[in-house]
């Protein structure tokens, strides 16, 4: 047998990465999330990214500005409408400045709170 060594992947991550995708289906967690999104990102399995899309739409255990930075991070379209959807005034995307994510976020994120902000004004 010839082995194909993964350099810089944790051997546990990348046995998660396959349980969420093979039969087993395994459902991502909280704990999983982010490095599924990081190996699906990294070896463009698309079924992974959306699985973990699809798990942060409609999980509360994190908070909006994190998921906005996992939207932002890895081009999560679906989840990147979900957050900016989800503020319903100008205060609550103004509390944003206030979290660590915020400036982790990419200059054109940052431009589309500006723009939802606008969708607030009289």
């Amino acid at each position: 047998k010839e082995e194909i060594e993964l350099k810089g992947v944790c051997h546990e991550e990348f046995i998660e990465l396959l349980c969420v995708i093979y039969p087993s289906y395994r459902p991502i967690t909280k704990y999983s999330v982010r490095f599924i999104l990081y190996l699906a990102d990294v070896y463009q399995i698309k079924h992974a990214s959306d699985l973990a899309e699809s798990y942060l739409v409609k999980t509360k255990k994190f908070t909006n500005a994190a998921k906005l930075l996992l939207a932002d991070k890895f081009r999560l379209k679906r989840l990147q409408n979900h957050c900016l959807t989800s503020f319903k005034d100008q205060k609550s995307i103004k509390a944003l400045q206030d979290v660590d994510e915020f400036e982790e976020l990419s200059l054109e994120m940052k431009e589309k709170l500006l723009k939802r902000m606008f969708d607030f004004v009289e």
